[in-house]
């Protein structure tokens, strides 16, 4: 062979070698077509469920690696027929890469009821903001299901350095003051407003939001990694902070139609 021949073979193995290597950086964002677009698709599938008097559907904390505890968590809702959706508090990720949102989603999407995520702080880590956008979809988003408007907000400041712009705060209110098309808000985040990577300038702001309509009836977060309940700031609406996931509990809501905005849901905790 000639000496040409063998610096060609040689130099064409090299570059299949740095290709796959590039390839397969931990820090890709390439979602497969199975995985795009999940919360949307999800929100049309939990459109779908029958009219009801009531539904119920599970809050359930930060699962970041605790991939078992996940695989454990999907056995036990499932064998629950009572519960008509997931939401997930944020955190599905610890550094935000792409084999972990794809490791976690191959996990939950064993799941026999729709699903939707909320973002979390960790889930935003390196390029993790665009993976989310990817899989899931907007940061910010909502749905309305049976006169009660589900609202998923980002509220995690501190990766955005306290810039004044995150929780975005004039879509919020775009969201809530639309009273005329749901009759009850249940809001969903990460980051609670109390909490030391909520920005703090904004605080007030952003809970004057979530009370100024008069709907809302929960407010739900994760990011803390263990259970509270309680009525904050004016005291008329319902706080609760989600265990995380290697606790191996979760909160089971039930929603009902009624005029009385403290008597419209319950929750009790499962454990699995």
């Amino acid at each position: 062979m000639k000496k040409e021949s063998i610096l060609f073979i040689v130099l064409l193995i090299l570059i299949i070698i740095v290709w796959r290597c590039i390839e397969y950086s931990p820090y890709e964002v390439r979602p497969e077509s199975d995985e795009r677009d999940l919360n949307i698709r999800n929100i049309q599938k939990i459109n779908q469920i029958p009219q009801n008097d009531t539904f119920i559907f599970v809050f359930a904390g930060d699962a970041q690696h605790h991939y078992d505890e996940a695989s454990d968590f999907v056995d036990k809702v499932n064998s629950d027929t009572t519960v008509d959706f997931v939401c997930f508090a944020g955190d599905l990720t610890d550094f935000g890469l792409q084999f972990e949102y794809s490791k976690m989603n191959g996990i939950i999407n064993d799941l026999a009821v729709p699903y939707v995520a909320v973002v979390g702080n960790h889930d935003l880590l390196y390029n993790g903001a665009e993976i989310y956008d990817e899989m899931f979809g907007e940061l910010d988003f909502f749905f309305d299901l049976y006169g009660f408007r589900f609202v998923f907000v980002n509220t995690n400041s501190r990766e955005y350095g306290f810039d004044g712009k995150v929780p975005n705060i004039v879509w919020m209110n775009s969201v809530l003051n639309d009273t005329t098309n749901y009759e009850r808000a249940i809001i969903v985040m990460h980051v609670p407003p109390e909490d030391d990577d909520f920005d703090s300038n904004v605080e007030q702001e952003f809970v004057n939001a979530i009370h100024f309509s008069g709907k809302t009836i929960l407010v739900l977060n994760g990011h803390r990694h263990y259970f509270t309940s309680g009525y904050l700031y004016d005291g008329s609406i319902h706080y609760l902070n989600s265990f995380a996931l290697d606790e191996c509990k979760y909160l089971k809501i039930k929603i009902w139609e009624g005029d009385d905005i403290d008597r419209s849901h319950s929750y009790e905790i499962v454990d699995f």
